[in-house]
């Protein structure tokens, strides 16, 4: 069995119990699919981004565009980068659901 396929659902679950615990024991609301749906699938994509960076630098890969290995490596960077974004927002305004005085200023 794949590690990664493994360790995306490990961190799906993990995040579907944030958002479940966030919005019972802090926000007091019921916790939305659409949100649990939204950090299970980013999860994943984080995931995905670590094994793009990981076979980017395993010299067996890519063996046919060896100078395209850095731009591959940077695009996982960026799934992951937005993963760990998506997830953090989702959250974060579950969070604020339950405090409305952490809610950020209007802009001017």
């Amino acid at each position: 069995m794949d590690h990664y396929l493994v360790g995306s659902i490990a961190f799906g679950v993990a995040g579907i119990a944030a958002l479940v615990w966030i919005s019972l024991y802090h926000a007091r609301v019921k916790p939305c699919l659409t949100d649990a749906v939204v950090v299970f699938l980013t999860s994943a994509g984080l995931v995905a981004g670590i094994k793009v960076c990981v076979l980017a630098l395993n010299p067996a890969v890519l063996t046919g565009v060896e100078n395209e290995r850095v731009y591959v490596f940077l695009g996982g960077l960026s799934v992951i980068w937005v993963s760990v974004d998506s997830v953090w927002t989702t959250l974060s305004s579950v969070y604020r659901k339950g405090n409305p005085d952490k809610q950020e200023p209007p802009a001017p």
